[in-house]
């Protein structure tokens, strides 16, 4: 595992101020830290995407579940902790165009 400290649009980085994340040996992300709350991720890495994806963050001081992320042969939408539900539609080649809240 190794940490990866983040940084603002200005190139300086620090993990007190902006947080840091752990990424595990195969490249997933385990967790983020970012204004000292920590979030946990849960990484499905055989799904219909064909690439490693997360499936759900929590808080790991309260184990809350923060969001829920959707899958098809994409990730196609996420879901708060209060299921407020956003869909992440798609251009032609993939990338996310348009977000639609439900």
């Amino acid at each position: 595992m190794f940490i990866n400290t983040l940084g603002d649009n200005n190139g300086n980085t620090t993990t007190d101020d902006l947080g840091h994340g752990i990424i595990h040996d195969a490249g997933n992300r385990v967790s983020e830290t970012i204004g000292g709350v920590t979030t946990l991720y849960l990484t499905d890495t055989q799904n219909p995407t064909g690439y490693d994806q997360p499936l759900e963050a929590k808080n790991s001081a309260t184990g809350k579940l923060v969001m829920t992320y959707l899958l098809g042969d994409r990730v196609f939408g996420q879901a708060d902790a209060t299921g407020a539900v956003t869909y992440l539609l798609a251009k032609r080649h993939g990338s996310t165009r348009v977000t639609r809240h439900d």
